[in-house]
């Protein structure tokens, strides 16, 4: 995306610090179906059955997840980031499948885009 938010033309935050959190870093001999990550989010190089990001999403986009179910959607291709609120305290619901339900958080925030 933008690597940081420019003030008075000083970039605040070194851009460094966004390329290395989404920079992958997790051992590539890994098992193939099961999702990468950067610095504590969750990269996408390549559709995975395991992973958290949807499969309609494009390449380079990131996730990140809270403690109680809350997510921060990052698609820099499109210049989007998307929040999911949720505060969820307790056992999920009987049949509730999490990768499911987060893939699907993803895949509608790249359906509302205007991609025009």
């Amino acid at each position: 995306m933008n690597k940081g938010k420019k003030y008075k033309g000083e970039q605040i935050l070194p851009r460094l610090i966004f390329e290395q959190a989404v920079s992958i870093v997790t051992p590539s001999q890994l098992d193939e179906a099961l999702p990468r990550n950067g610095f504590f989010w969750w990269v996408k190089d390549m559709n995975r059955p395991v992973s958290e990001l949807g499969y309609d999403l494009p390449r380079g986009s990131y996730q990140l997840f809270g403690f109680f179910g809350n997510a921060v959607l990052v698609i820099p291709e499109y210049h989007v980031v998307a929040v999911r609120m949720l505060n969820q305290l307790g056992p999920n619901p009987p049949g509730y499948d999490y990768i499911q339900d987060i893939q699907r958080f993803g895949n509608l925030v790249l359906k509302c885009i205007d991609k025009g």
